[in-house]
Order: C-alpha cells, then sequence, then structure tokens
C-alpha cells in the first residue's frame, strides 16, 4: 500500500512508474476499463455470435431463427443474473425488457442446459458467449 497526496492508502498495484512518470494501467493503449453487465449488453454478444439484429431478438416469433437466440439470451440474463441492475435481476425483469411473461424465461432455463448436454454445438456456443461476458464485463 502507498500513500496518496491526502495520506490516504491506495493499492501500489493501481499505480506504475513508466521512467519518471506514474501513470495508471489503464493509460496505456488497447487496455480499457470493464463496463458493468446489462441485459442491453448481452443481447449485443448474442446478437453477435448468432449475427441477428437485435429488432429480430424482440419480436414474438416462434421461428427456430429468432427463437433460438433469444433464449440463450434469456439463459445468459438468467445466470448472471446477481450481476444486473435490480430491475433487471429477476425473471420477471428480463421478460419484460423483452416485453413477454416470466415463464417464457423459465422455458428457456429448462430448454438450454437439456440442449447443452446434448449438442456439442450449443454447449460450445452458450460457453464461448459466456467466455466473453467474463473477459469483457464486470462480474
Amino acid at each position: 500500500m502507498e500513500r496518496d497526496k491526502k495520506g490516504a492508502y491506495r493499492p501500489a498495484a493501481a499505480i506504475e512508474t513508466v521512467g519518471s512518470h506514474r501513470i495508471s494501467p489503464y493509460a496505456y493503449a488497447g487496455i480499457r476499463r470493464k463496463e458493468r453487465l446489462t441485459i442491453a449488453a448481452l443481447e449485443q454478444l448474442v446478437c453477435e455470435a448468432f449475427g441477428v439484429s437485435p429488432a429480430s431478438l424482440h419480436v414474438k416469433s416462434r421461428r427456430r431463427s429468432a427463437c433460438f437466440p433469444r433464449h440463450v439470451l434469456y439463459y445468459l440474463a438468467a445466470m448472471h443474473r446477481g450481476r444486473l441492475s435490480s430491475s433487471e435481476n429477476s425473471l420477471e425483469g428480463i421478460a419484460a425488457y423483452f416485453g413477454q411473461n416470466h415463464a417464457t424465461v423459465s422455458h428457456a432455463l429448462q430448454l438450454i442446459p437439456s440442449l447443452m448436454e446434448t449438442n456439442r454445438q450449443t454447449r460450445e456456443l452458450v460457453e464461448g458467449i459466456s467466455q466473453r461476458v467474463k473477459e469483457s464485463f464486470v462480474l
């Protein structure tokens, strides 16, 4: 621990010395602060993984091309709901974001794990998106 100019303690790892200059590690190019996790951020990751638009996840369609990415998003949001804001951290909050009811999210919580057990592609896809969440957001 070091003391700053006002006498407060702070971790030494937060400041690095380069030459005679002391800088924050976030000052380096290519390093950015991690963001807070939101359903909108999860939505963006799922859209990138499936190659769909965010609008297609909000349509009340039962077509597999729209329904499956939406179910994966419900599953990921529910798995990380302890890290979401208070309005998004319940099944009702997740469902309300998409104009659905909590039973739809509950169904996804049963469907996606069973598909992950039986389908290697689904498991790899969901685990890949989960890994990106861990790398990109404050958890």
